[in-house]
């Protein structure tokens, strides 16, 4: 039953980011509005922020997984630091999330031991190219492969935040 639930929220995860494309837009553009532009960056990096600060305190005991989770945090630091549009950088959260809650289905499954990361790297990797495709054929969105590559990246994260964090 476990084993169901995880499988029924990375799916209904990756199905909200796919639903929610259409309407994306004109909500993020709403919140830079209401924010400003430096306001709204600047909320981005706070929520990053207050996730990065959670994570830390949940692995609090474990000097050796904090250091893992700052090592990989450091990478996904370098891709973000990078991004001026502050909608990139919660791409690459909701990315990083969604490796994760694959990588939890796959490691709770019947796939051979030595296959689950592979498994979830490729849904996960799988998911971001699928998500890139249903953008192009959107009026009011666009096809990126550089979109691909982070969302690759990020899910790649994800994968490794849960295989040698929350293991």
């Amino acid at each position: 039953m476990r084993e169901k639930y995880k499988w029924s929220l990375a799916i209904g995860y990756t199905l909200l980011i796919y639903v929610t494309l259409p309407f994306m837009r004109g909500w993020l553009n709403f919140l830079r509005k209401f924010f400003g532009n430096s306001g709204f960056s600047g909320f981005v990096n706070f929520f990053l922020l207050l996730v990065f600060l959670a994570v830390l305190f949940f692995l609090k005991k474990s000097l050796k997984k904090i250091f893992i989770f700052v090592l990989i945090s450091s990478v996904f630091f370098v891709f973000v630091k990078n991004l001026e549009i502050p909608e990139e950088r919660i791409h690459f959260f909701e990315y990083a999330l969604l490796g994760f809650l694959f990588a939890d289905a796959c490691f709770s499954t019947f796939v051979e031991e030595k296959k689950k990361i592979l498994f979830a790297l490729l849904i996960s990797i799988s998911a971001g190219i699928v998500d890139e495709l249903l953008q192009g054929i959107l009026p009011t969105r666009y096809f990126d492969w550089r979109d691909i590559l982070f969302n690759a990246v990020a899910g790649t994260g994800g994968v490794f935040i849960r295989k040698w964090i929350f293991a």
